[in-house]
């Protein structure tokens, strides 16, 4: 058993920008147990309502996605999505995940990917989580 964190220190994010927070490859008889993430976003540098890409998916959302490796576009098809902010949202706001645990044992490459929702400014976020991964013969 292994405790890995899932962490990005406050960081700046544009419009459209995608970052790859951790990666995680799975294969039998392993798997990957995801009990706590946290998305926090401490500001926004444009005025509020904000304009955002897609509907229901905040200001900023993390992703766990499995076997993402298109690194030149933005994901789609989220295994899990946290997301935090709305249109009309005063930072500083956070969401955390229920602290059920999922378990996921399919084979693959799973990679929590954060993004950016807005169309315009720069959000200013921080992430923090963790996951356990076992190696049950």
């Amino acid at each position: 058993m292994l405790d890995l964190p899932v962490q990005l220190p406050l960081t700046s994010v544009g419009p459209g920008d995608w970052l790859t927070l951790s990666s995680f490859c799975i294969s039998a008889p392993q798997t990957l147990i995801l009990s706590f993430l946290q998305l926090q976003l401490t500001g926004i540098d444009v005025n509020a309502p904000y304009t955002l890409a897609q509907t229901g998916l905040g200001v900023v959302y993390v992703g766990l996605y499995n076997n993402y490796t298109n690194y030149t576009q933005a994901p789609s098809n989220p295994l899990e999505i946290l997301a935090v902010g709305a249109s009309t949202t005063t930072p500083p706001v956070f969401n955390q995940r229920s602290t059920t645990p999922t378990i996921y044992s399919a084979t693959g490459l799973y990679s929590f990917v954060l993004v950016s929702n807005l169309t315009a400014g720069n959000a200013t976020v921080s992430v923090s989580g963790s996951v356990r991964l076992t190696f049950d013969p």
